[in-house]
Parts: structure tokens; C-alpha cells; sequence
């Protein structure tokens, strides 16, 4: 193969990339704005928060702190375990392919999903920018109880992107079903049981390319629960983390 041949085999190449990518950009501004569609299940709802209300320092889609708590006065908080109890199971079939073919198929994917974040959460948690202790047991005065429900889930059906070369991979095609996740916290005085914080947000995955294979296909829902790890830890080093944001390439 001629220098000139190779040369107009990579122009190609990094031409298709580029509509993939601005494929997938332009297919993403047709999505719901989850933001404008929020509702929260009985999880946040039984908590008498108000449910429109934000704290301008976090990047969640609704945020509130009670007026007259005093984060700071705490010490220890114990993180339970993510809980699939409240999770939208009607929309099970948005995941719907061969790897996830029945009701009971979504269902085991999503307790993966729950225990693989409930790791995440430990392993943030326990970082020394933390400004609590994480402890395994309430007992212990000055002491949050954070409590984390997923409320929805979508995992991404890929399509192949015709004419794209086959070391690209496989696309996931947001114009169908991009991964998307949903969550709701809330965070809780251990000695009074009072609940003094509340959260919400609903994310889809970053626009990018991906090799798809039966191992992978909860990667991108992962991601989305890494980074809300790092986010929620932040918010209780508001002296490093005066404001938490949200990575540039997500969608929401």
C-alpha cells in the first residue's frame, strides 16, 4: 500500500469517527431532560423534604439540607447498603436483548449494579478527604446514616454503526436506549432518626464509543455510580470541595 493510500485510509477512519462521535452528540440533545421529569418515589417522598428544592454547591438534580442542622457538628457515618426495593421495574423492557431477555434477567443485573456501587460508596467514604469516620454501626453519638436507593435503571441496548471499521467496535446508539440510571438518598440523624439531608439525580452515560461484550454491558451504568460515589463524599468537605461538580461529558 502506497504513503497516499494509507494516508486516505486514515483521513477515513478518523472522518467516520468524527460522525460517530457528533452521531452521538446531536442523537443525545433528543433525550428527556431527566430534570424537568423527576419523581421521586416513597423513598424521598415519605421524608416531607421538598422535592424541588437544590443546593447551588451540588451537582444533583435536587439537593436539601435542613435549615437548622449543623452538618459539621457530626462526626461518623455509616452507609447502608444501596437498596433496589424502590426500582422502577416497569420499564425493564427498555433493557430488554439477548443478555437481558425476562423480568428476572433486569432484576439480577440491577442487584449486580446495587452491590457494585455499594462498594464504591465504602471505598469513597473511607477516603481521608472525607470529613466523617465511616463506621459499620450506628451506636456511636455524632453520627449520619446515609441511606441510597436506585429508583430506575436502563442498560444500554448497543446497535451496530453501519459502514463504521470494525476496530471501532460497537456503538451504543443513544437515539434507542442509552444507560441511564436514577437515585435517590437520604441522610439520617442515628440518634433521632430525623432525616437531615436529601438527594436526587438521574444520569445517562457519556457520549462514547464502546466495545460491547456480554462482560461490559453494566460498564457504563457503573461509571455513572463511581462518580456519584466521589460527588457524595464531597459533600461533606464543603473546605476542599466549595463546589462539587459534575464531570464535563455527562449527560443529564
Amino acid at each position: 500500500m502506497t504513503t497516499h493510500s494509507k494516508q486516505r485510509n486514515q483521513l477515513a477512519t478518523c472522518a467516520t469517527l468524527t460522525c460517530a462521535v457528533l452521531m452521538l452528540g446531536l442523537s443525545s440533545c433528543a433525550l428527556k431532560n431527566p430534570s424537568s421529569s423527576i419523581t421521586h418515589t416513597a423513598f424521598l417522598s415519605s421524608s416531607g423534604a421538598p422535592s424541588s428544592s437544590k443546593i447551588d454547591r451540588l451537582p444533583f438534580q435536587h439537593s436539601w439540607r435542613h435549615p437548622s442542622m449543623k452538618m459539621d457538628r457530626y462526626k461518623n457515618i455509616v452507609v447502608r447498603p444501596v437498596t433496589t426495593r424502590y426500582l422502577n421495574t416497569s420499564l425493564w423492557t427498555n433493557s430488554q436483548s439477548p443478555w437481558i431477555p425476562t423480568k428476572n434477567a433486569f432484576l439480577r443485573d440491577s442487584n449486580k449494579l446495587a452491590k457494585y456501587w455499594d462498594i464504591a460508596l465504602k471505598r469513597s467514604f473511607s477516603s481521608p478527604l472525607c470529613s466523617y469516620y465511616l463506621k459499620p454501626y450506628a451506636n456511636q453519638p455524632e453520627t449520619l446514616i446515609l441511606e441510597i436507593a436506585l429508583t430506575e435503571i436502563t442498560f444500554a441496548r448497543p446497535t451496530p454503526s453501519p459502514g463504521a471499521p470494525a476496530a471501532i467496535g460497537t456503538l451504543i446508539n443513544p437515539a434507542s436506549t442509552p444507560p441511564l440510571v436514577a437515585f435517590e438518598a437520604r441522610v439520617k440523624d442515628a440518634a433521632t432518626g430525623k432525616i437531615v439531608a436529601t438527594a436526587s439525580d438521574l444520569r445517562t452515560d457519556r457520549l462514547e464509543l464502546r466495545n460491547f461484550t456480554r462482560a461490559e454491558r453494566a460498564k457504563a451504568n457503573q461509571e455513572i455510580c463511581l462518580e456519584w460515589s466521589e460527588q457524595l463524599m464531597q459533600t461533606t468537605n464543603r473546605e476542599l470541595y466549595a463546589k462539587v461538580k459534575r464531570s464535563w461529558f455527562s449527560s443529564f
